[in-house]
């Protein structure tokens, strides 16, 4: 989905990247944030959805 679709909203925050494990080397956010590989970030999924 492209970023520009969502506006100039200061309420979102790009803080999180995912599959960084397969990201091009030149590839990186300016700002600090989460970085997830791909098996991390499905483990996240995995526990969120078999949670109560």
């Amino acid at each position: 989905m492209p970023v520009g679709l969502f506006g100039d909203d200061p309420k979102l925050v790009l803080d999180h990247q995912v599959f960084i494990d397969e990201k091009p080397a030149f590839y990186d956010f300016a700002n600090p944030t989460t970085n997830l590989t791909g098996a991390e970030a499905f483990a996240q999924f995995e526990a969120q959805s078999s949670a109560p």
